[in-house]
């Protein structure tokens, strides 16, 4: 699967890169919990956040070099 943003690029590497990082903790015997898209609203990452034990946040930007 592909996710795509709505007007930005498709973006293949997403699933697979959360695939990897569920696969690992689960090693870790950690328990994953994902947010993804709107499911990953501001409210709801405070309000998760204390029951995690380990925290991974993958994102993408717009680098605006006078901007930074």
């Amino acid at each position: 699967m592909t996710r795509k943003i709505p007007g930005g690029p498709a973006l293949p590497g997403v699933v697979p890169e959360l695939d990897g990082v569920e696969a690992w903790l689960k090693e870790l015997q950690l328990e994953p919990y994902s947010l993804i898209d709107g499911d990953a609203s501001r409210q709801r990452v405070l309000s998760t956040l204390g029951e995690a034990s380990f925290l991974h946040i993958a994102c993408h930007g717009k680098l605006e070099p006078d901007q930074p």
